[in-house]
């Protein structure tokens, strides 16, 4: 043996036991389930449009609050007006850097 106290490890077996598969374990799960034609399915109501509350639809929700809020041209001139002034735009430079070269 060895030291007092120390248990000396000797060597295991490898498994011998089968794993299934990942289609093996999909093919026994599916197996539960009932197939087609097995089950009654429940027919769903059709889905359809919500009833109008009694302080109005969403859409006449919106329209009421949008006419309420000012339009682009309730605020009159704010700048320049391209009709009454002519734009000029900035000026170019004509600086001449030295280059690498130069």
């Amino acid at each position: 043996g060895g030291a007092a106290g120390v248990r000396e490890t000797q060597g295991g077996r490898f498994s011998t036991s089968n794993v299934p598969s990942n289609v093996d374990v999909i093919c026994r799960e599916a197996a539960k389930l009932p197939g087609p034609g097995q089950y009654r399915v429940r027919v769903k109501r059709r889905a359809g449009f919500a009833k109008a509350t009694s302080e109005g639809s969403a859409i006449s929700e919106i329209a009421r609050r949008a006419g309420k809020v000012p339009g682009p041209g309730a605020y009159g001139d704010v700048g320049p007006s391209i009709a009454n002034t002519r734009l000029r735009g900035g000026k170019m430079s004509e600086a001449r850097p030295q280059s690498d070269v130069d």
